[in-house]
């Protein structure tokens, strides 16, 4: 057979490998072969390019398998004439015998001119089809999104269809919202009182714990099943404590976010308590700390159906203020002869 090119390689693919022959002429007109092996990372493929060069070689022919064969074409088109071959058609190609290599046999049809490249538009086109497909991608997600809600809705017996045209528009999302969020309204009102929660975060919270929040006998026991409260070990009579244990990773998750956000406060209870922490307990610790105030404060505020109360940014300053005032009028009056037993004022 006639030799349409003099320089070729054929190229096999693999997912962790490229093999390369390369054919090249030899002495009294006979063809010389020889096939190496790179690695698929960048580096070997940039040394086969080198090499593919330095054979002077004219035109690569490639089997398109799955997108291996992508990173490979881009990188040597600017250098030589790629050819991506289709599969079928090689194998319609007779001749081909089971102890040939795949490399070799790609490399002697591209010799022969016995297949046919399949069409790769330059880069620019390449692009602009990617950008095309993938809108087209999103349209029909989203229409399937809209099927499957409307099939939700029949389901559910809610006939809104039959009110607005389009789901999906301004007055149809309004009515959605309003049939999503009424349930537990009031708890995510609460929820999004605390410095640090947003809507969709009260949510995540909610749907964690639960709007009953009964199941819990106390903040303690949420925070201990949330995995947000210290564990205690005791060695040689001596108690401290040790790290949180496993609890809901979800909601550990989405309350570290509040946490985060909630230290950023400069008034605020949370964020002082945040940076009292921090100096003495370094960073994760005071998070941690943070989540188990936060977390506490819902367990109370759903108890109660109260929203967050801030204590302000001198909570600390002003409780310490009146401690050392009480034990100072009190070492007065015992100093008077007195002995004083403090009752709290309401309860007189």
């Amino acid at each position: 057979m006639d030799v349409l090119h003099e320089r070729c390689a054929g190229i096999d693919i693999g997912k962790a490998d490229v093999k390369v022959c390369v054919r090249t002429p030899a002495r009294n007109g006979r063809r010389h072969n020889e096939v190496r092996t790179f690695s698929a990372m960048t580096t070997d493929l940039l040394a086969m390019r080198d090499w593919l060069a330095a054979q002077q070689v004219t035109v690569v022919g490639m089997e398109a398998t799955g997108s291996f064969w992508k990173p490979i074409f881009y990188l040597l088109e600017s250098q030589v004439e790629c050819w991506l071959l289709n599969a079928q058609h090689m194998k319609a190609v007779p001749g081909r015998k089971t102890d040939v290599k795949d490399a070799e046999w790609i490399a002697k049809l591209v010799e022969h001119g016995l297949v046919r490249p399949s069409f790769v538009p330059p880069q620019p086109i390449r692009e602009l089809r990617d950008l095309t497909r993938y809108r087209t991608e999103v349209v029909r997600e989203r229409t399937r999104e809209a099927q499957r809600l409307h099939n939700l809705l029949e389901d559910a017996g809610i006939k809104l269809t039959s009110v607005v045209s389009d789901v999906l528009g301004k007055s149809g999302r309004a009515m959605l919202e309003a049939l999503i969020g009424e349930p537990y309204r009031r708890h995510i009102e609460l929820l999004a009182t605390i410095p640090g929660i947003s809507p969709a975060t009260a949510e995540v919270i909610l749907a964690e714990i639960g709007a009953d929040i009964t199941q819990f006998a106390s903040a303690a026991h949420l925070a201990s099943w949330a995995g947000i409260c210290p564990g205690n070990y005791e060695s040689a009579g001596k108690h401290g404590s040790g790290a949180t244990r496993p609890g809901d990773p979800w909601l550990k998750g989405v309350l570290g976010q509040a946490a985060i956000s909630a230290a950023r406060g400069k008034d605020t209870y949370l964020g002082t308590r945040y940076r009292r922490l921090l100096v003495r307990r370094g960073r994760r610790r005071a998070l941690v700390a943070l989540q188990h105030s936060i977390l506490t404060a819902v367990w109370h505020m759903f108890t109660n159906d109260l929203p967050y109360r801030e204590l302000g940014g001198t909570y600390f300053l002003d409780r310490t203020a009146r401690t050392t005032a009480t034990r100072r009028l009190i070492g007065q009056l015992n100093h008077l002869g007195y002995q004083v037993t403090l009752n709290p004022l309401g309860a007189a």
